[in-house]
């Protein structure tokens, strides 16, 4: 009825070593990985383990996503490294179009320069080579990165906002350039 807790650590070990250098192997590594979030050496050992014996696995397509945020625990520039040996060293275009992606995430979202430079030509990349792939349940890789260079290029502290036009509380229509010079609050949310 839910995900697995932390009680099957031991269970998926087990599966991981007696399905050694198989596919099973690497998706049961990566259901430590889930479940030991809390325990960062611990979930850093297995990335390494999954780097260094499950490379050629199309089972490390799940990696990128894993992680994505990792850079809060596991420090920014040994999560640039894992992604960047994923996009260089996996046969899978599936695994490298999605280390690259979220290479390029992670790179937006640094502090350096040099950073963001080359996290939107990872972004260029992903368009170029892997833009046709499914991203999601509904979308493309192309259609997504395209979405990060739009904020990059557009949606960042000091650039002036896109104009839209949308319907208020009461059905009144509205722009936002018809606020220019004031001060606006624009208040987005979902619920998914």
């Amino acid at each position: 009825a839910k995900l697995p807790g932390k009680g099957y650590i031991p269970e998926f070990r087990a599966v991981a070593e007696e399905a050694k250098g198989m596919d099973t192997a690497a998706r049961a590594w990566m259901w430590v990985l889930r479940l030991a979030d809390d325990d960062p050496k611990q979930a850093w050992e297995v990335v390494e383990l999954l780097l260094s014996e499950h490379m050629q696995s199309p089972a490390l397509d799940e990696l990128s996503g894993e992680l994505r945020y990792a850079s809060y625990t596991h420090g920014e520039a040994r999560v640039i490294e894992a992604l960047r040996s994923i996009v260089s060293e996996s046969p899978h275009e599936r695994v490298r179009a999605g280390a690259l992606f979220t290479l390029g995430a992670v790179l937006l979202e640094s502090d350096k320069a040099k950073n963001k430079e080359e996290g939107r030509d990872c972004f260029e990349a992903v368009i170029a080579e892997y833009g046709k792939l499914s991203y999601g349940s509904s979308s493309t890789y192309e259609a997504a990165a395209t979405g990060y260079l739009y904020e990059l290029d557009h949606l960042q502290i000091g650039m002036p906002a896109p104009d839209f036009q949308s319907i208020d509380e009461n059905g009144v229509n509205w722009k936002l350039s018809d606020y220019k010079g004031k001060v606006v609050v624009v208040d987005f949310w979902g619920n998914w």
